[in-house]
């Protein structure tokens, strides 16, 4: 006997507030990113952008549809940027405190996502429920900002 499906959360008509943190923090970031460190040559840009866009767009859904392998390695990412950055910090490196406090409201964020009734709710791959495409929108905005920024070379 095959066990039910849980129900869907009393607010399976919206997606739910910690859905929306975590969209617009990745968005913040990458804006502040843009903002500080600028942007690429505008030849490497159309298949940098896609590129971006490509994985932004293939992880952020897999989050949202509580994908558990894009899920654990988006939060596997998010911790190692939090430790790196930590790390620049404690060195000395007073430009890496913004970083660290981005990379710490994506992270709480993301927890604060993976812990709602809505997650739990997708893992069991339920039919209808409301539409991620907004949520889809801001990922590509954020692929197109990191494909204009591009890879830092100053490592």
């Amino acid at each position: 006997m095959t066990t039910p499906a849980p129900p869907p959360p009393a607010s399976v008509g919206e997606l739910p507030a910690a859905a929306w943190g975590l969209s617009w923090s990745f968005l913040g970031g990458q804006v502040i990113g843009a903002a500080t460190a600028g942007f690429q040559d505008e030849s490497a840009w159309p298949l940098s952008i896609l590129l971006a866009v490509a994985l932004v767009g293939f992880f952020s859904h897999g989050v949202l549809r509580a994908r558990m392998v894009r899920t654990v390695l988006v939060g596997l990412l998010l911790g190692i940027a939090a430790l790196a950055e930590t790390v620049a910090v404690v060195a000395g490196d007073a430009r890496e405190v913004v970083s660290l406090a981005v990379t710490g409201v994506q992270l709480a964020c993301f927890v604060w996502f993976v812990r709602t009734p809505w997650f739990a709710w997708q893992r069991e791959r339920p039919e209808g429920g409301p539409s991620v495409a907004p949520l889809m929108a801001i990922a590509v905005a954020v692929g197109v900002l990191g494909g204009l920024m591009g890879a830092d070379g100053s490592a």
